[in-house]
């Protein structure tokens, strides 16, 4: 992983560890999104099901969190915890023990884009 990663216009690399287990992912950097965790204020991301619980280890702590979306006044996601999640963008950009929102819909429906990014991180 110590290979040279760049950010093209709105991208960012994303690579999200836990229990040993690593995955890259190829990020949309939300210039909409204010998601925070509710509880550290954190910025936070969101990563389609499909990619990140499905090919990493079932997280050991997960919780439901509240949210606002066009459409959505009052909706829930869930939360995991992972490790570590490191991104490739603007700058390089580490979080250990971040909680990383899921969503059970695909971010681009080509599914170039796996996760959407908080600007705020970086």
């Amino acid at each position: 992983c110590g290979d040279v990663h760049r950010q093209k216009g709105d991208t960012c690399e994303a690579r999200v560890e836990t229990a040993g287990k690593r995955i890259r992912l190829q990020g949309l950097i939300d210039t909409g999104s204010r998601l925070k965790d509710p509880l550290s204020g954190q910025p936070g991301c969101i990563g389609e099901r499909e990619a990140v619980l499905e090919r990493l280890e079932k997280a050991k702590e997960q919780r439901q969190s509240g949210f606002r979306s066009v459409g959505k006044t009052d909706a829930k996601i869930l939360l995991v915890r992972m490790e570590s999640l490191t991104l490739w963008g603007k700058s390089k950009k580490q979080i250990r023990d971040v909680w990383i929102g899921i969503s059970d819909t695909r971010i681009s429906t080509d599914g170039t884009y796996r996760m959407l990014v908080n600007p705020d991180i970086f």
